[in-house]
């Protein structure tokens, strides 16, 4: 069976079976819930009579955080925070309240959110299998299959870090690598001198690398842990054509050369999370990105070489417009403290032709890639 057979049962699998496979676990949402704060909480006779008060008002209210809601109001502590707590020694010292933002915010976290989530530092690493198409309309196409490696650092810095504010309460690392599963596929041509010839080739050195920085806020709406989050952004694309750089097709020798990109951009996005049952989650993402600068380089010197001319060009591009948009549907279960998850996924690129140099312009492009990622959380 081919790659790419294996590729779209993979992503169809994907596709169609794991929102059912989730949603299948709702009508254990309550019982997982009350089951994860029970086993939170010291097992004093005050503390059980209060969690059975709760339990008798699932019946009648619709949520857990309605029930949260209506405990606050009656002055209870909720079930997961202290219930001795220490008296303060001096005005610094701030005993907690339902009134503290800080406080409750964490508290709120840590009751939507699995153990693996919740602490202080997590990191992620990912096996991606995806389709990918790069293309200059109306001038070449590098479609194909694509292996690729994500990884990422989320850190949580604690209630009374400076890291943890108004602005911003969570810090993301990210980093990955698509490289190439077989070889990609070049559809274009060249000029001949007279006449336009079409030319079909396979480039066996393609990678596309990514490095990003996020600054995020999270924050509870409903029964969802929202994040938002911006932050900076680098992508780099290196293709490099086969070694000697040159090819016979129809009697004409090709001259290839070696095509660099980088862009630079803003991501603005955001992380839907929603508890299922007591080791069931999933997560939407969705994300805008901006390219504030990019910068091309074709070095022509090898084509030079080849016609024994010395010293050929290196020629460089700056683009300056441009857009992408990614998103992402997850389903995840955790045993212990580690976290397993499948992530179908797209990524879009769309960027503006580059400013004229020395005759030659870099043209306007896009990107599109998808495919699902299998991960693990810890």
């Amino acid at each position: 069976m081919s790659k790419f057979k294996l590729f779209f049962i993979f992503s169809i699998l994907s596709y169609l079976f794991l929102p059912s496979l989730a949603f299948s676990y709702s009508s254990e949402i309550l019982a997982s819930q009350d089951r994860k704060y029970v086993s939170e909480v010291n097992k004093s006779l005050d503390e059980w009579e209060q969690i059975e008060q709760r339990h008798n008002q699932m019946a009648s209210d619709k949520t857990w955080a309605d029930v949260e809601k209506k405990a606050s109001q009656q002055n209870v502590a909720p079930v997961n925070a202290p219930v001795n707590v220490k008296e303060p020694q001096d005005d610094s010292e701030k005993k907690f309240t339902e009134d503290d933002p800080i406080l409750a915010e964490k508290y709120s976290r840590e009751a939507v959110l699995p153990p693996s989530e919740v602490k202080r530092h997590t990191f992620e690493v990912s096996y991606a299998l995806s389709n990918y198409k790069y293309e200059e309309p109306n001038v070449m196409k590098d479609k194909g299959t694509m292996n690729g490696i994500y990884t990422s650092y989320v850190f949580r810095p604690g209630p009374k870090d400076p890291l943890n504010n108004s602005v911003f309460n969570v810090l993301h690392v990210e980093g990955n690598a698509n490289f190439i599963a077989g070889r990609i596929k070049y559809d274009g041509g060249y000029f001949d001198g007279v006449n336009e010839q079409p030319l079909q080739m396979k480039l066996d050195k393609y990678s596309v690398w990514e490095l990003r920085g996020l600054l995020g806020k999270e924050f509870i709406t409903n029964e969802f842990l929202t994040e938002i989050y911006s932050g900076f952004g680098w992508r780099y694309l290196n293709d490099e054509p086969p070694v000697p750089y040159n090819i016979e097709d129809q009697g004409n020798t090709v001259v290839l050369y070696q095509r660099q990109q980088w862009y630079y951009y803003l991501p603005f996005g955001f992380n839907f999370t929603h508890q299922l049952a007591h080791t069931l989650k999933f997560k939407v993402n969705g994300e805008y990105d901006w390219m504030f600068y990019g910068h091309n380089i074709s070095d022509l010197k090898n084509a030079y070489d080849y016609l024994g001319v010395s010293g050929g060009p290196t020629l460089e591009f700056d683009q300056h417009n441009g857009y992408g948009f990614r998103g992402s549907f997850e389903v995840s279960k955790t045993h212990k403290n580690l976290e397993f998850f499948i992530r179908p996924y797209f990524e879009y690129w769309n960027i503006s032709a580059s400013e004229v140099n020395s005759g030659f312009v870099e043209p306007d492009n896009n990107t599109l890639q998808f495919g699902s990622k299998l991960g693990l959380r810890f």
